[in-house]
């Protein structure tokens, strides 16, 4: 039941890209699509969080899934960032509130237990650019947050992909289909896309 759960997920999360199919949403569907599905067998829950995301996350009922999402794993908070590009303020504080109070249970517990369950794998820096090298990690995480930060002043919708993107190259621990989080992304950039189209340009929230 859980793996048929996590498949639906999956399934969810690349639809906005193959409802309306081009050749790119298509391949990125299929390439992102497969890291979620190969990640069925481990049972990891990261398909049940993409596929939430990209459902819910420009919902009214979207900062409430984006809180839940980051108290499983805290990375998917980098999507407030594209609630401060729409300037949607009490949705960036709700998920942040959320996320914080369902964490504060691990104040209970020895929060170093966190980088070692599982032996040696789990500890920071199991599959990322800082397991190569630290001085490569921190340029790259410095560059890939500033990025992020000036799309959200600007107010671009492309602020949601570049914090999606930025999930697999800045923490410093990452599972492979970690970059299917790159779906929500592209679900949100597309979602404003499909808003633009049904307003006037004097309309649009954003700026490209």
């Amino acid at each position: 039941a859980w793996r048929a759960l996590l498949t639906a997920a999956s399934v969810v999360a690349v639809w906005p890209l193959v409802r309306r199919p081009t050749p790119a949403s298509v391949t990125l569907a299929v390439l992102l699509g497969g890291l979620l599905v190969s990640s069925l067998q481990a049972g990891n829950v990261t398909p049940l969080i993409v596929g939430m995301l990209v459902a819910g996350v420009q919902t009214k009922v979207g900062p409430v899934l984006l809180g839940l999402a980051g108290s499983l794993k805290l990375f998917p908070l980098a999507f407030v960032a594209g609630y401060a590009a729409e300037r949607r303020w009490l949705a960036a504080a709700v998920a942040i509130s959320v996320a914080a109070m369902l964490w504060l249970n691990v104040l209970a517990y020895d929060v170093r237990v966190y980088t070692q369950i599982g032996g040696r794998s789990f500890f920071v820096g199991g599959i990322s650019i800082y397991a190569i090298s630290p001085w490569l990690w921190i340029p790259v995480a410095l560059a890939g947050s500033v990025l992020v930060f000036a799309l959200a002043v600007r107010r671009s919708p492309w602020t949601w992909l570049a914090a999606s993107a930025a999930i697999p190259i800045i923490v410093p621990r990452v599972w492979l289909p970690d970059a299917a989080y790159i779906l929500v992304g592209a679900a949100a950039l597309l979602s404003w896309k499909e808003r633009r189209e049904r307003s006037q340009p004097g309309e649009v929230e954003y700026q490209d």
